[in-house]
């Protein structure tokens, strides 16, 4: 029970069901705990990066590139940094999950 609340609070703050941008302030700073913002991001990144989407809209003919709505998402990409900064946050998670869960081994009692 609890690990499905704690996944679905970092659904929330990951960015797929909530745009990020229109959070209060003093909930923002939760998406940072969210293992999925960080996959998002990097998925993101690698799907849109320099690519351009052209389509029919009611006004017309329009063209939109894949970094203008990473910006609209409130995605940083300016440099391969920014990628690579969401992979060391990931592996950075994960390592610190590992480390939680083996100390929590540690601590329980073996059995005879």
């Amino acid at each position: 029970m609890l690990c499905t609340l704690i996944f679905l609070l970092m659904m929330v703050f990951a960015g797929l069901l909530v745009n990020l941008s229109t959070m209060p302030g003093w909930l923002s700073w939760l998406r940072f705990l969210s293992i999925q913002h960080y996959g998002f991001n990097i998925l993101s990144i690698n799907e849109l990066k320099g690519q351009q989407f052209c389509g029919n809209t009611t006004s017309g003919y329009t063209c939109v590139s894949g970094s203008t709505y990473l910006f609209s998402r409130g995605i940083d990409y300016e440099t391969d940094w920014d990628l690579w900064k969401n992979m060391v946050a990931l592996g950075c998670l994960g390592i610190g999950s590992m480390l939680l869960a083996y100390i929590q081994l540690l601590r329980m009692k073996k059995l005879k």
